[in-house]
């Protein structure tokens, strides 16, 4: 049997855990920024959304299935971006988190 908690080995597992939301928010941003293909999907889906927002303003409101397919088009936008920055907050929390862990084992090996 080993000496390390149960309470030990669920925080170690909760701080990986941490490790990874940072390391995805770092690697999504790092696409977002470098890779011409997603930046270049982002752009299309970008001006999707801006031509059916427009078309939107003037299309007939009886027209069930055109208004659909225009906000699926908006939406679809939204999404992505919502996840991204989802993505992103989720990496920051985390790494805080890390940061404000770190902290207090400092303060603590200084106290001991």
């Amino acid at each position: 049997m080993s000496d390390v908690s149960q309470e030990l080995i669920d925080e170690r597992k909760a701080r990986d855990a941490r490790f990874r939301a940072v390391d995805l928010a770092v690697e999504v941003d790092a696409e977002l920024r470098d890779s011409v293909a997603l930046r270049a999907v982002m752009q299309q889906v970008r001006d999707e959304s801006r031509e059916a927002m427009e078309e939107f303003a003037v299309c007939n409101p009886g027209d069930a299935q055109a208004v659909m397919a225009l906000q699926a088009k908006v939406f679809r936008l939204m999404a992505m971006e919502k996840t991204f920055a989802f993505i992103d907050a989720q990496g920051r929390a985390a790494a805080a988190s890390i940061q404000g862990q770190d902290a207090i084992e400092d303060e603590y090996e200084r106290n001991d």
